[in-house]
């Protein structure tokens, strides 16, 4: 294929060589691919490009290492967890409080909660929060339905069977699962 570059409107451009590829600075070899870019015939492909042997092709084969450079280089964009490293045992301790809020196992909720207390990545107050906090508040929220519930302040009144203790397995399992999230959140929002 012949490309005719007579009609070209700058003779200097296509008259005056570029720097070799050894002479250009790592951020300049772009600048000149777009120099040669503009100089082309309108297609998109660079003057030199088209040409089949020497600068063109050796600009070729420099674009196609760049290229395979840029492939192998970690991605410059952060994802979701860049820089995060989560502490593993509040991942450990999160997943026995689900796992013993799914099974019903009180016992596994209990180590759960040992553990997110014995971890020393969260400060006093939101381990304390998360152990302590958590279940006294879902216990709490529990004590003062049951209450209103008595007075017939909301809802229908209680009915003589209806007891506190019973509803209590569901309120800690509940509080279990607002543990773990908790505690996941947490452990997730730490810097590395």
């Amino acid at each position: 294929m012949h490309i005719d570059f007579s009609a070209v409107d700058e003779p200097e451009t296509a008259s005056v060589p570029g720097p070799r590829e050894g002479d250009r600075a790592p951020g300049a070899a772009d600048d000149g691919a777009a120099k040669d870019g503009a100089a082309g015939d309108g297609s998109g492909e660079p003057a030199a490009a088209a040409k089949p042997g020497g600068r063109g092709r050796a600009a070729r084969k420099a674009a196609k290492g760049r290229a395979t450079q840029d492939e192998a280089a970690p991605a410059a964009r952060p994802g979701l967890l860049a820089g995060r490293r989560p502490a593993p045992l509040l991942l450990v301790a999160s997943a026995l409080l689900v796992g013993g809020a799914v099974t019903r196992m009180v016992l596994v909720m209990l180590v759960g909660w040992a553990l997110a207390y014995l971890s020393r990545s969260l400060g006093d107050r939101s381990r304390k929060f998360a152990v302590l906090g958590i279940p006294l508040l879902a216990v709490t929220g529990l004590v003062l339905w049951f209450w209103g519930r008595g007075q017939g302040k909301w809802g229908p009144a209680l009915q003589p069977g209806e007891q506190l203790w019973a509803a209590a397995p569901g309120v800690l399992r509940l509080a279990a699962v607002l543990s773990a999230v908790y505690l996941l959140v947490v452990t997730m929002r730490r810097r590395g």
